[in-house]
């Protein structure tokens, strides 16, 4: 469920399986089990910082967020190919909680 809610901002309930996956890596030793299931949406968090933490390290590797100014995660975050929100609504509360999705993803 925590997938869901990281992704989407939405609480659910599960209510089906819908399949069971195994997939390999064709060149990493890596394995991933994947898991489909239908859901009961139960509530919308519209505050919660989605992954914007992902894009962000994905198009500004070489950026340190650590040691952002504000104003330039600001401008990072609303250049986000998928930014559709009010850049007005970006406050600090916001911008800490962006910052520290990105910096999660550093590490």
């Amino acid at each position: 469920y925590r997938e869901t809610l990281e992704e989407t901002a939405w609480h659910v309930q599960p209510e089906s399986v819908i399949g069971i996956y195994l997939w390999r890596h064709p060149i990493k030793r890596l394995t991933f089990l994947r898991i489909a299931f239908s859901a009961k949406t139960l509530q919308h968090d519209p505050d919660r910082v989605l992954d914007i933490g992902i894009e962000l390290a994905e198009k500004y590797p070489e950026t340190d967020p650590t040691y952002i100014h504000f104003v330039d995660l600001h401008r990072h975050v609303t250049e986000l190919e998928d930014f559709d929100d009010d850049p007005k609504r970006s406050g600090e509360k916001v911008l800490e909680a962006i910052q520290a999705a990105w910096l999660d993803e550093r590490d």
